[in-house]
């Protein structure tokens, strides 16, 4: 009777459970075991995305990711049996259409204030006359010579650092650009031979594109800048931009007097990713990277674009290759990677204002 007393039972088993010693020892191991301790630590410590954040490379990943999805852009032109300037006009219908349902299903206004509103419209304006001219340069001048002249929009990003952000341009980042703008005239400075009588109006719309470009860059940049980065407001002001850029192209497609018509499945395909890829998908990761490193250093990783869309060239339609080409795509990658290399060592303090909330 005494063995199992209710009440040496019950002290029996307080003994076994919450002895100071054994409640210690067992707290310590659910907490503070090497393993558990170790695995917390690198979690917190040491995790890639916060890694990234802390080393301010995160935007230099999001802009190649978007210059990467861009340079898929010449692949969906080609596959689309549309004229120029109509292909424009339904990237940004079917972009304007998955960027204004998912700012509506995340909850997201697109009126935003008139100021906004107004930099918004500005800079879909900026970005339409930018294509438009683009696609006229490249048929005064032909597209080789033309992606090289809008690629040269880098300069304009440099200067823009240096005369109003007061960034100190080092030997290697000068260095850095010379390399990669060489590699492009590489790749795509071939095409001197077929300049025309209006080779001069073509090479003056090479260089206001490569301006107009560095200028929407830069806006763009501006304005998620003050939105803070919040994925829904970036969603919001890519929306808006998109659409005010379909309005603009369809009126140019109209004053072109080029047809609408969709001929087939296969361009309908290319125009349906033409638009998700290149506008909605890339604009994104840009738009969540451009404030965390400088104009400089995006607009040398945007130099990526044309490289990558003369490798999927060659890859997806056979192109032919001399050895000089390969080459140019070898020099600008290096310069490339020479240029963002150091770019970790950008401004912490717009890097803390620029974290991306999602």
């Amino acid at each position: 009777m005494e063995k199992y007393s209710p009440m040496r039972y019950t002290l029996a088993y307080w003994k076994a459970k919450y002895s100071p010693l054994r409640y210690t020892l067992a707290h310590w191991k659910t907490k503070y075991s090497p393993l558990r301790y170790t695995l917390a630590h690198w979690k917190a410590k040491y995790s890639p995305l916060r890694y990234l954040h802390e080393k301010r490379e995160i935007g230099i990943l999001y802009v190649a990711i978007g210059a990467f999805m861009i340079s898929f852009s010449s692949v969906f032109v080609k596959l689309a049996d549309v004229q120029p300037t109509v292909i424009g006009f339904y990237r940004m219908l079917f972009g304007g259409i998955v960027l204004f349902a998912i700012t509506k299903f995340m909850r997201g206004r697109l009126w935003q204030g008139r100021r906004h509103f107004v930099l918004a419209l500005f800079c879909g304006l900026i970005f339409s006359l930018d294509l438009i001219l683009w696609h006229r340069s490249i048929l005064y001048i032909g597209p080789g010579l033309a992606t090289l002249l809008s690629s040269l929009q880098v300069f304009f990003l440099a200067g823009f650092s240096i005369l109003i952000l007061k960034e100190r341009i080092t030997l290697k980042s000068v260095f850095a650009v010379l390399l990669a703008v060489a590699g492009l005239f590489m790749i795509f400075g071939m095409d001197w031979h077929v300049l025309d009588s209006l080779h001069k109006l073509g090479i003056f719309f090479g260089l206001v594109t490569a301006a107009c470009y560095a200028a929407y860059l830069l806006l763009l940049r501006k304005i998620v800048s003050e939105e803070g980065a919040l994925l829904v407001n970036n969603l919001a002001t890519l929306a808006l931009i998109t659409i005010t850029n379909m309005f603009i192209m369809g009126i140019a497609s109209l004053l072109f007097k080029e047809s609408f018509r969709i001929p087939d499945t296969q361009s309908w395909l290319a125009l349906l990713g033409y638009g998700i890829f290149p506008q909605v998908l890339a604009w994104i990761f840009i738009s969540a990277g451009l404030s965390r490193i400088s104009p400089l250093h995006a607009g040398l990783i945007l130099i990526l674009q044309p490289v990558l869309a003369f490798a999927w060239d060659i890859i997806f339609f056979a192109r032919y290759t001399p050895f000089m080409e390969i080459l140019g795509v070898v020099v600008s990658i290096a310069g490339i990677y020479a240029g963002t290399a150091q770019s970790g060592a950008y401004h912490k303090k717009n890097s803390d204002e620029m974290r991306v909330k999602v």
